[in-house]
């Protein structure tokens, strides 16, 4: 395990922190340092917001958009089958 000199963190934890891996970092966590799942998830927020980009990164604009693709697209459908009906 290799710690970084600014946190307690190791590198595969900050690497899957950067993927946007947050639930696979706490995972980790917990497996190598036996930690329980609220002081795993401690140690990720604490990193987290002394490095404010990566959490900005979950927030993206455009990170939300395969809902609203689905609901279009299913709407789509929908107006396609009520106008084939409809013929």
């Amino acid at each position: 395990m290799t710690l970084t000199k600014e946190s307690s963190l190791d590198l595969e934890v900050i690497s899957l922190l950067e993927d946007r891996q947050t639930i696979h970092a706490i995972k980790l966590l917990r497996e190598r340092d036996n930690l329980s799942l609220k002081e795993a998830k401690k140690k990720v927020d604490d990193y987290l917001q002394g490095h404010p980009e990566l959490e900005l990164a979950d927030k993206e604009p455009g990170s939300g958009n395969a809902i609203v693709w689905i609901v279009l697209v299913g709407l789509a459908a929908a107006a396609a089958l009520a106008v084939s009906t409809h013929l």
